[in-house]
């Protein structure tokens, strides 16, 4: 799971604002967390819906690379 924590804050920092990456930080999101986390919910932390869409897309380039590995 650490190879994801590392693939998770790289393609927030390359993708996301500082100010997102900041807000993840401090409601302390981690990759378990954000895999499961709803546009909505990303939206209830205070994250743009512009922001939030970039989320989802950064959530699923994530699963698919999990699943990769689980086949």
């Amino acid at each position: 799971m650490i190879l994801f924590t590392e693939k998770y804050w790289s393609l927030l920092n390359r993708r996301c604002s500082p100010d997102v990456c900041q807000k993840l930080v401090e409601q302390e999101i981690d990759f378990e967390t954000f895999i499961m986390l709803s546009k909505a919910e990303f939206i209830s932390l205070g994250i743009s819906r512009s922001d939030a869409s970039i989320l989802k897309l950064v959530q699923h380039i994530l699963k698919e690379q999990l699943l990769d590995l689980s086949v």
